[in-house]
């Protein structure tokens, strides 16, 4: 095994094993209609939870999961979503329907091409109709009623399930993203409450959705006023402990890290299993120790660091930038507190908070209090000059 940044999966995932467990016997239940949403802080790990998910639950054959990423959108548009998701679902029953294309083939092909590959296919008239729908809004360019291409995406996963007797779980990572699809104009939470009308009236598929942005979640799921409110078990995907990140790197590095060693990784990552891969792979080939990891931090910093999170800052407009740093100087603070330190009257320190909290850069504690969401990139910021 070894030190990765990608999502991890079977042997490389470590711990949370009691929500996974809750997961997989809940979606695979026959009697239980219920889905979850995950929120967490970004690279907590949750993409990790819902992949390691699907991985067992293709184990059960009754149950088929589809894990869609909204990072895939390059357009944002509805029609883009709308076929990219239906043929990650079709991808998904490939074997169940003896598939002789790729889903990916039904994207690329011509109206006449589709529907020559739409009659090989061995599913109902009605499914073909709706699989239709779908890419041929893609393959001639036109424009469909947003409502109903979204509508034609969980009615294909609903037939499929149907007509092949197995039950859909369609997972959509960075769940989010989806508030920003357009189609001329964003269509915001509209969109979570057009899926929630459809999805109410299907018995064969059911919804796991994980996001970054709290905000946005609550938007869409956590609150009382929101479209998914009661639809979705909600878990939160919290930082590991100590324990556990000190497992993740005996496992990978194949040797046993100290207590003090163990320490120093977990004071650094604050239990985020990306940044303690991150610190793992600048370790490779090294011989560890407590110098070695703190040089090992320091070139993270400087180096990793700086092209993971510059680019974060420099799509923060400039007032944005000025609170962010402000608040990677500082602990958790109200926003008057940070009205000298920005040079911004409180009210307009307040929205600008605001929009950091909607981009997920900072989040507002119970008590009213701002900070970076992040440590690491509070930490990497606090340095800059």
């Amino acid at each position: 095994m070894a030190f990765t940044l990608a999502p991890a999966e079977g042997k490389d995932f470590v711990n949370r094993q009691e929500l996974l467990r809750e997961m997989v016997e809940t979606l695979s239940d026959r009697k239980t209609r219920m889905g979850f949403a995950l929120y967490g802080r970004r690279r907590i790990g949750k993409t990790s939870v819902l992949l390691e998910a699907k991985r067992k639950l293709e184990k059960n054959g009754w149950v088929v999961p589809v894990y869609f990423s909204m990072w895939r959108l390059t357009e944002n548009t509805i029609e883009e979503f709308s076929r990219l998701a239906t043929a990650e679902i079709l991808e998904a029953y490939k074997e169940r329907l003896s598939l002789k294309h790729r889903a990916s083939d039904f994207l690329e092909a011509s109206v006449r091409e589709l529907k020559r590959m739409l009659e090989e296919l061995k599913i109902s008239v009605k499914l073909k109709g709706e699989l239709e729908l779908v890419f041929q809004a893609a393959a001639r360019h036109e424009k469909r009623e947003p409502a109903l291409l979204l509508e034609s995406v969980l009615q294909v996963a609903e037939n499929l399930a149907e007509e092949t007797g197995t039950r859909c779980v369609l997972i959509i990572d960075e769940f989010p993203l989806v508030m920003k699809i357009k189609n001329g104009s964003r269509f915001g939470e509209q969109i979570v409450k057009s899926l929630r009308t459809s999805y109410e009236t299907k018995k064969n598929v059911i919804l796991c959705i994980a996001g970054s942005i709290r905000k946005t979640m609550e938007i869409a799921v956590l609150s009382s006023t929101s479209a998914l409110y009661r639809q979705l078990i909600v878990r939160e995907v919290a930082p590991l402990e100590e324990k556990h990140i000190k497992e993740l790197m005996e496992r990978n590095a194949e040797r046993k890290f100290s207590e003090e060693e163990a320490k120093m990784v977990f004071g650094f990552c604050k239990g985020f299993p990306f940044y303690a891969q991150a610190i793992g792979k600048t370790l490779e080939k090294q011989k560890i120790s407590r110098k070695a990891i703190g040089s090992a931090v320091e070139r993270f910093l400087k180096e990793e660091g700086t092209i993971l999170f510059m680019e974060e800052l420099e799509k923060l407009p400039p007032k944005e930038k000025v609170v962010a740093k402000a608040l990677s100087l500082s602990g958790p603070c109200f926003p008057s507190e940070l009205e000298e330190k920005v040079g911004e009257k409180s009210s307009n320190t307040v929205k600008v908070l605001q929009y950091l909290e909607e981009k997920g850069v900072a989040e507002k504690t119970s008590e009213g209090r701002y900070d970076l969401e992040d440590p690491i990139f509070k930490l990497w910021l606090s340095k800059r000059e």
